[in-house]
């Protein structure tokens, strides 16, 4: 009466674990992908808040001289775009990251069939 769960499944536990540990260096280069978008999204937040910052606000002479701030909604646009295209770079590269390691492990278990 008593049945391996994984027989009955027809799982087999011990041979899919130790091919994701052999070929833990086959993913070298997506974790590498994963590294470098880390990276564009850290960059494009502190651009985001640079550019907040910076072009948010110009300064303009008056007739009589004296400078005043002023709001820049081009800067505020500009500034939303760059954070907007970091996220979505960011999220590019892990997707890419992912269906690249997922082609690795479909390839390993269809030769092992």
């Amino acid at each position: 009466m008593e049945e391996n769960i994984n027989e009955v499944l027809g799982v087999q536990e011990t041979k899919e674990n130790k091919t994701v540990a052999e070929h833990a260096d086959t993913y070298s280069h997506e974790k590498t992908l994963r590294t470098i978008a880390t990276i564009v999204l850290w960059v494009g937040i502190i651009a985001t808040i640079i550019c907040l910052f910076t072009i948010t606000s110009t300064s303009t002479v008056n007739r009589w001289g004296d400078t005043e701030k002023e709001f820049s909604m081009m800067g505020l646009l500009i500034s939303i775009l760059v954070g907007i295209s970091s996220v979505t770079t960011w999220a590019i590269l892990n997707v890419l990251s992912n269906i690249s390691i997922n082609l690795y492990k479909i390839k390993d278990s269809l030769k092992r069939k």
